[in-house]
C-alpha cells in the first residue's frame, strides 16, 4: 500500500524542474531541504486550534520524501537509511530527520 502526500509537486518552479529533468537538461544526485515551522502547538497555518493532532515533522518531512521521490522519476529505492535529531523539550519528539533513499 502506498500513502499519498503530494501538495508540493505542483508548485510552479517544481513543475519547471521537472520539465528540465525530464528533458535531459538536469540531472538530479542529491536532494536537501529543510523546513521551518516555529509552530510548537496544535495551530494550524490559518491560526486556528486544529480539531486533530499529528507529528508535525512526520507531517511535513512525508512530502518532501514524496517529492523528491516525484522528482527522480520513479527510479527504485535500492536503499533506506534515516536518523532522529533529539527530542525537542518543549514538543517533546524530533524536530530533525535525516532520511536517504
Amino acid at each position: 500500500m502506498y500513502g499519498l502526500s503530494h501538495p508540493m509537486r505542483f508548485r510552479a518552479e517544481r513543475e519547471a524542474l521537472r520539465a528540465r529533468l525530464a528533458a535531459g537538461e538536469e540531472t538530479i544526485r542529491h536532494i536537501a531541504g529543510g523546513f521551518f515551522v516555529p509552530r510548537l502547538k496544535n495551530v494550524g497555518a490559518t491560526g486556528y486550534v486544529r480539531s486533530w493532532s499529528d507529528n508535525i515533522l512526520w507531517h511535513h518531512f512525508c512530502h518532501f520524501v514524496d517529492l523528491g521521490l516525484f522528482l527522480f522519476g520513479g527510479i527504485p529505492v535500492r536503499r533506506i537509511a534515516s536518523h532522529l535529531g533529539p527530542c525537542h523539550e518543549r514538543t517533546g519528539i524530533p524536530m530533525e530527520c535525516i532520511v536517504m533513499l
